[in-house]
């Protein structure tokens, strides 16, 4: 069965090869960065790669209401949210996600 996942720091380094093993198993992922040419390129090169899909979103992860914004997109659009993983660089947050998918708290 596969997974829908948010990676925070997903255009390059760690993020991005992380989403590249979940998207070789058939994962659905979603990379988050702050600069959206580099998370929508590095979106289109793992969806190429396939066999699941890798989608891009702007996000500053310092921004609670962007954060609880894409959290509750990804679980409208897909209807599950299986992990979020949060690797910027500089992250200074914690979100707390509820069963349902909605974020409850953000702190940092």
């Amino acid at each position: 069965m596969s997974r829908t996942v948010i990676i925070t720091g997903g255009s390059s380094g760690i993020g991005k090869a992380l989403g590249a093993a979940l998207v070789a198993r058939g994962d659905d992922v979603v990379l988050a960065a702050r600069t959206e040419a580099d998370v929508r390129c590095a979106a289109g090169e793992l969806s190429a790669q396939g066999p699941g899909k890798a989608r891009g979103a702007v996000l500053d992860v310092r921004n609670a209401d962007e954060v609880a914004d894409l959290v509750n997109d990804v679980y409208r659009s897909s209807g599950r949210l299986d992990l979020m993983t949060g690797l910027p660089a500089c992250a200074a947050a914690i979100w707390t996600i509820s069963s349902r998918g909605a974020v409850t708290s953000v702190s940092g």
